[in-house]
């Protein structure tokens, strides 16, 4: 995966995820298109942010998720 720009849109920062990483997490239909969800963005650290698509609405810790990994 490269470098991505970071864009402005409506006065919020806008990255672009890959498609093919959304489809290994079921965000994409079997028509091809972008399934609409709920993301959890989160800041980690200077310059880095996490982004999360929780199921169920819940939002796991970053420890859960390490595990996980």
């Amino acid at each position: 995966m490269g470098f991505k720009s970071l864009v402005d849109r409506d006065g919020s920062g806008t990255v672009t995820i890959d498609k093919q990483h959304l489809k290994l997490d079921g965000l994409v239909a079997e028509d091809g298109s972008i399934k609409e969800a709920e993301a959890h963005v989160q800041r980690v650290g200077e310059g880095s942010y996490l982004v999360r698509f929780p199921e169920g609405g819940e939002v796991q810790s970053l420890n859960e998720l390490v595990g996980r990994a």
